[in-house]
């Protein structure tokens, strides 16, 4: 699944004067685990599949390099959802970390 997030500028009144609120953070996904199951639902499946998480985690391994691509720069289309392509997602894992995993 594909998440929009879109930003605007609200304005607000503060002694009379419009001000613009800006936001304070952008949403990013963690590279650091936490304990107990992911908030990634296609993390999810491939920790389903015996994927290991330490192997995710290292942004260094080819398992990591895919998982990162997979979850933020796959452009599939239409995406791939968990729940529903499961097979596929882990098909596309395999296939994405061979190619890492031989210098690609």
């Amino acid at each position: 699944a594909t998440a929009l997030l879109l930003m605007q500028k609200l304005p607000i009144a503060k002694n009379n004067k419009e001000t613009e609120l800006q936001p304070s953070f952008m949403p990013s996904y963690s590279s650091n685990p936490s304990s107990g199951p992911s908030m990634n639902p296609i993390k999810n499946v491939l920790l389903s599949a015996k994927v290991s998480e330490d192997a995710l985690n290292d942004e260094d391994s080819p398992q990591g390099k895919v998982y990162l691509w997979v979850s933020t720069q796959d452009l599939i289309n239409p995406p791939l959802e968990p729940g529903e392509d499961d097979d596929q997602i882990i098909q596309r894992f395999v296939l994405a970390t061979f190619y890492y995993a031989t210098g690609g």
